[in-house]
């Protein structure tokens, strides 16, 4: 007797609620108060820089006919125009304009060297998801009208469509600024009324396109639980219907962008290391040695490896900056909780990510930040 009531007590700390969730009838919640729900709340974006043919410093005499041309752009519209640098009325606006032209080779400071745009990680409000839908066809009608449906693809649901982001808006008007620059420009270049980049043009590349990443995570702020990626966005609005005027009212500003995109996918591994490459300006092909295994391992990934990165990424290592997606065995097989992931992915910002001092002490930032020199210093030294 005193055998069986070991074992009825055993794993009375062990919580494995969320396993019997899956394996047991609970009809009547009696476990319910075990079960961690889906918490929301925890999630970024991230959206890449477009490349627009734009130059607003004047070029030298030796200058390239390139350079010269996206300096003609900035002087054929006069909403670009004073957005040149002798023309520009403040910093931000001359940092709008660098973080939007394609010639990186302007950067002069550290400012500058992400290839996404971080106001919109920061000052983003919402981001609706779009659920996947099945398509169907009805088949076999019979003479009394009954059809059977039967279903056919998805891709009607993850090909084109749109999207709104919900940003508040900042007290320069950052994101009216830069909705103007990039829509007018699209407006100029399919009008030829701006000279298109003749590299882009080669090799068939829309410069004003751009991908959004949109990252889910647990309430630890680090772990990877959903994420998608829209490929080629641009922007199809100016947000100016919310400067509206109405007496009496003054409440902060959020401005909704509107996007359109050609493609959308999710839950691909391959998502998160075309992530790391643009984080790390990182774009040569990667090959993956799958040795004997009949597909490219996630386990295996140099793109989701920090050793793998590490010998990957030595002529990268300066113009780091961005966040970093990285594979974790947590080594939690034998935990009794049967919800705790055994692998997961882990999101990783970069070393500015904290400056002020109180958060700083109160948070682990190592887990938080990642730290290109101390991550690289066996590469730094070579």
């Amino acid at each position: 007797m005193a055998i069986l009531d070991q074992d009825k007590y055993t794993n009375i700390n062990q919580d494995v609620a969320g396993f019997d969730n899956l394996s047991k009838f609970d009809v009547f919640l009696q476990n319910n108060r075990y079960l961690d729900p889906m918490i929301s709340g925890y999630s970024f974006i991230f959206v890449t820089k477009p490349m627009l043919f734009l130059y607003p410093y004047k070029p030298a005499s030796s200058a390239s006919n390139i350079e010269k041309l996206a300096y003609e752009n900035m002087t054929q519209d006069p909403v670009f125009s004073q957005f040149l640098v002798t023309e520009v009325m403040n910093n931000n606006d001359k940092f709008l304009i660098e973080q939007l032209s394609y010639y990186k080779g302007m950067y002069p400071s550290q400012y500058l060297r992400s290839n996404f745009l971080p106001i919109f990680t920061n000052r983003v409000q919402s981001f609706p998801t779009l659920d996947i839908t099945l398509a169907q066809n009805d088949n076999f009608e019979t003479r009394h009208g009954f059809r059977m449906p039967l279903p056919t693809h998805k891709n009607e649901s993850i090909g084109s469509g749109s999207l709104s982001i919900m940003c508040q808006e900042t007290a320069n008007l950052d994101f009216m600024k830069m909705m103007t620059l990039w829509v007018n420009y699209i407006t100029n270049i399919t009008d030829g009324t701006f000279h298109a980049n003749p590299t882009m043009v080669k090799n068939g590349v829309l410069d004003y396109a751009v991908a959004i990443y949109y990252f889910v995570l647990e309430p630890d702020g680090r772990t990877l639980k959903y994420w998608s990626k829209y490929t080629g966005c641009w922007p199809t609005s100016i947000p100016q219907a919310n400067l509206s005027f109405n007496r009496g009212q003054q409440t902060a500003v959020e401005s909704e962008i509107q996007f359109v995109y050609s493609s959308k996918e999710d839950m691909d591994p391959s998502i998160l290391e075309d992530f790391n490459r643009v984080s790390l300006n990182f774009f040569e092909k990667v090959m993956i040695d799958v040795q004997d295994d009949d597909f490219s391992s996630v386990r295996k990934s140099p793109l989701l490896s920090k050793d793998g990165i590490k010998t990957g990424n030595k002529n990268y290592i300066k113009d780091i900056r961005g966040p970093l997606v990285f594979y974790k065995n947590s080594g939690m097989e034998t935990s009794g909780n049967s919800t705790e992931l055994l692998s997961k992915f882990e999101l990783t910002f970069g070393i500015d990510t904290f400056k002020n001092s109180f958060i700083s002490n109160k948070l682990d930032q190592n887990d938080y930040l990642f730290n290109p020199e101390e991550f690289f210093s066996s590469k730094l030294d070579e």
